[in-house]
């Protein structure tokens, strides 16, 4: 925007605003922060407001890091847009209870969060620090005030981020785009402006009849600060009612119910800043005002305070205990983990801060300035058997493994047995993309075998990247599945969230369990699960798992499950039901179905990394690759050992943050993330593959056909708006190589070299349909997807028959 205006003058014109500021503006804006805050009038001083609230700030980085890292993540990140659409699509299936329970705990987790930055633990104040309160007492009073502002910044930032879900949905996407901005920008505004509205309806109501009867002020419990909460609470239950039965009665109208989520936030927040953080101190004189700060550390008050910080910061901690130990958390909102996983990270910090400002014995600062330092060290520390895949023995007859070059023979028999008019023999590739990649691979190799006669049969290879290699996996079982919900298979393992357990471990889960180890897990069933594992249930395992929990769910005929069944199905056993494990999968059914090669990225090296359930007798068959199932560095009988199934595909699509840097046994060091960090196509695999089949039979590769499904455009950028920032631009450069670099290079390779009689891609439109890159897939976001796949159906160009 500014980059046409050069340093020196637009230095000059920064200068001269400010000093505009100075002049006209600033006591304007004391004058409003004054009275929208009703402060003392003339006791506060006008040249401590600004300083007061450097100093909260300062005082307070750990809580302006987690708001800056919500906002980021909620209004511009794709997994905050998740978060939200898969709140509000769930809520039109609900009834009136669940739609209430969902409400109410929007509003726990939001509160919770409100309540962790605000309060303040008087209890910690040694005498010394009581008297250097009383000598600051009106800038100490104002601090408490900014507090109560910093608190009820989440409920704008989250409610602007639903307002904004209403923007999106009545924009095209191109001008979306070209004012992203802008429109954060004003629904911020908008926000802002609405609060202060439905605060002054809020204060107006306070100040009526009803007000002045003093209904408000009705004593429950004797400790203040619990009789406000307990009145909070009663009038949300009120306010939720109302909400959850306009939404009851929206029913499936998902369009209309967009608008009813701010204005409830709005509400919301309203209610707690009045009840809670608000009160009317303008008509307070000095004296009065030393009064009152006297009294917030006097000792009755530091008792209160003690309970009631001890309180807020329990029910956080049972709530992180929750979401640690349960065995899934796909039927968990993202957003609920996001609040409250923060507010445990602010109150720890914010207590271990106190102690070590206030407390007057040194062992005790000590100890709180280690507590600080434990939180900072912990997401850079790994230990040995975190994010670790483990090599099991091999449960084949063949337990030494068998070669390609047979695998390749067997399946090339089983293929020309078939004596079918077509003649081709298929490598079918798998783009990235998430959950959106796993349920349009099998959806579209679903379509593409009613019109191309034979297609599994014919199929020698497929290759995949990230979410696609899940997809093929789960394909192969849809093919094996021979029961009544085979319409319902896909639906059932890909309409859920698997984004929650992601957010968890990154936040604080897995840095937690590094401190602790994986003992707080040992009394659950979920940790003494059959499948291998190595103690930690970091957010690759739960993830892992919470895929083996939905297929479970598709094999044994059942439905998109309820909250109780998703977090706890590993008690639901499909019948006969075993995990499969890559070489013995594909060795029990060799030459019967196509041969599966997973990609990877190893991260020191930067190379190719090939899962294979076959060996090659030439490891440079696949090219400047890492092939860790053969490779004794590995392990020194890697030969004999095998690796299950869903950790080979869960190995390709290691999302960045969601997912964590995983190792394959206990030997190597190497670690392996997300498969599109190398190519998003997995093309450079199925070239390989080609010349390895031309080598061995080169009349049989002339009859090799290579069909690519992909899930997004993908396309590259032709002209650029803006020049990028020197410090970003090699990081900008370092994102793009893998998909509109390399990949698209490949695929223009391979139209070069096979043209349209031999190389076919087959594209779903992500920007018309409006499926984002996620974990997170709703009923919506299916239904977009069905859609492409019957608009395919009733189009020869695009449904693959001639192919």
């Amino acid at each position: 925007m500014f980059h046409f205006i050069p340093p020196v003058l637009l230095a000059l014109i920064l200068v001269g605003l400010a000093l505009l500021y100075l002049k006209y503006i600033h006591k304007y804006i004391v004058r409003f922060f004054i009275d929208i805050y009703a402060l003392p009038q003339g006791v506060i001083r006008e040249k401590i407001i600004f300083t007061t609230f450097f100093r909260v700030i300062y005082l307070n980085w750990y809580t302006l890091l987690m708001l800056i890292f919500i906002s980021y993540l909620m209004l511009s990140q794709d997994v905050g847009k998740d978060m939200i659409e898969d709140y509000i699509s769930k809520m039109v299936d609900y009834n009136f209870g669940i739609i209430f329970l969902s409400l109410g705990s929007l509003f726990i987790t939001f509160f919770l969060l409100a309540l962790a930055i605000w309060v303040i633990p008087f209890f910690t104040y040694s005498e010394d620090r009581k008297n250097e309160v009383m000598k600051i007492y009106d800038s100490f009073y104002l601090a408490t005030k900014y507090k109560a502002l910093l608190a009820i910044l989440p409920f704008a930032i989250v409610g602007t981020a639903f307002l904004q879900k209403v923007v999106e949905e009545n924009l095209p996407a191109d001008d979306l785009k070209k004012n992203k901005v802008l429109a954060i920008v004003i629904c911020s505004v908008l926000f802002i402006l609405l609060f202060y509205a439905i605060q002054a309806i809020v204060k107006f109501i306070i100040n009526s009849k009803i007000g002045r009867s003093r209904i408000f002020d009705l004593r429950l419990i004797n400790n203040k600060y619990l009789n406000i909460l307990v009145w909070v609470i009663i009038w949300h239950i009120i306010l939720i009612s109302g909400f959850a039965l306009i939404l009851y009665f929206l029913g499936k109208d998902y369009d209309r119910s967009l608008y009813v989520y701010p204005f409830y936030i709005l509400i919301s927040s309203a209610i707690v800043f009045h009840m809670l953080f608000f009160t009317d101190d303008s008509r307070l004189t000095e004296d009065e005002l030393k009064k009152l700060v006297c009294e917030m550390i006097s000792e009755n008050n530091q008792n209160a305070s003690r309970k009631l910080y001890l309180s807020v910061a329990a029910i956080i901690f049972l709530f992180f205990s929750y979401y640690f130990v349960v065995p899934s958390l796909t039927a968990t909102n993202s957003l609920y983990v996001l609040l409250v996983v923060l507010a445990l990270v602010i109150i720890y910090l914010d207590l271990a801060r106190n102690y070590y400002r206030n407390s007057d014995k040194d062992w005790v600062k000590l100890l709180a300035l280690a507590a600080i330092l434990l939180v900072l060290v912990l997401p850079f520390r790994r230990v040995e058997r975190q994010f670790s895949v483990p090599l099991v023995s091999n449960k084949s007859a063949a337990d030494t493994g068998i070669s390609m070059d047979v695998a390749i023979q067997k399946r090339m028999a089983y293929i020309n047995a078939d004596t079918s008019v077509n003649k081709s023999i298929y490598i079918i590739c798998g783009m990235g993309g998430g959950s959106r990649a796993g349920y349009i691979t099998a959806s579209m190799l679903s379509l593409l075998e009613k019109n191309i006669p034979d297609l599994w049969n014919k199929t020698l290879f497929c290759s995949t990247i990230s979410g696609s290699s899940p997809g093929i996996y789960h394909y192969l079982k849809y093919k094996e599945y021979a029961g009544p919900a085979k319409e319902e298979f896909l639906k059932i393992i890909y309409q859920r969230n698997y984004n929650s357990s992601g957010v968890f471990g990154f936040l604080f889960g897995d840095a937690f369990a590094a401190a602790f180890g994986s003992w707080p897990s040992f009394p659950l069933p979920f940790a003494r699960d059959s499948v291998p594992g190595t103690g930690f249930r970091d957010r690759n395992f739960r993830i892992r798992m919470e895929y083996e929990f939905a297929l479970k769910q598709a094999m044994a005929n059942g439905e998109v499950p309820d909250y109780w069944q998703s977090t706890f199905s590993r008690r639901e056993r499909a019948s006969g039901y075993e995990p499969d494990y890559f070489k013995d999968f594909f060795e029990k059914r060799i030459g019967t179905v196509p041969i599966h090669v997973i990609n990877t990225f190893a991260i020191h090296s930067g190379r190719r990394v090939v899962l294979s359930p076959f060996y090659v007798n030439d490891q440079r068959v696949f090219t400047n690759s890492i092939l860790p199932l053969q490779e004794r560095i590995y392990h020194d009988s890697v030969a004999f050992k095998d690796i299950m199934y869903r950790d080979a595909t869960n190995l390709s699509e290691l999302f960045p943050f969601l997912s964590g840097a995983s190792t394959i046994g206990s030997n190597s060091k190497e670690q392996f993330v997300d498969g599109g960090y190398f190519e998003n196509y997995g093309l450079a695999t199925a070239l390989d593959l080609y010349n390895l089949v031309r080598k061995l039979d080169s009349s049989n590769a002339k009859r090799i056909k290579f069909i690519l499904i992909k899930n997004s455009l993908q396309n590259a950028k032709d002209s650029v708006e803006n020049l990028a920032v020197q410090l970003t631009a090699p990081l900008s450069g370092a994102m793009s190589s893998p998909f509109t670099g390399h990949a698209n290079h490949f695929l223009q390779l391979f139209e070069n070299e096979f043209g349209k009689e031999r190389f076919r891609v087959f594209t779903f439109d992500d920007e018309r349909y409006k499926v984002p890159l996620t974990r997170a897939l709703t009923r919506r976001h299916i239904k977009s997807m069905d859609d492409f796949i019957q608009e395919c159906a009733a189009d020869s160009t695009r449904n693959g028959k001639g192919f």
